[in-house]
């Protein structure tokens, strides 16, 4: 019996559920589809904004890539040189670090 019951329950949800569907009126479901509108034009902005920080950060990293290049190819410069100057008798040269 209990079963039974159970089994009427489940079988009479979708009835209730699709009847609640047929009751919705017309202004609710303009207010659903302006709130679906809204929230896609929302993600859409946030998407936008998204995209120009990231954009935003790979320049920084690019800029910041290319000063630490730079900084390192005038070390290895200057290091070149005493090691240079050092091979060919400025021993004073040799001494730096």
């Amino acid at each position: 019996m209990r079963h039974l019951l159970i089994a009427s329950f489940i079988a009479a949800h979708p009835v209730a559920a699709s009847s609640a569907q047929e009751v919705e009126d017309e202004a609710h479901r303009l207010d659903r589809l302006r709130t679906q509108q809204l929230n896609r034009q929302a993600a859409a902005v946030v998407d936008r904004r998204d995209d120009r920080g990231a954009a935003r950060e790979a320049n920084d990293a690019r800029r910041d890539y290319a000063a630490a290049r730079a900084a390192y190819q005038r070390r290895m410069a200057e290091w070149r040189a005493r090691v240079d100057a050092c091979m060919n008798g400025v021993y004073e040269a040799c001494d730096q670090r």
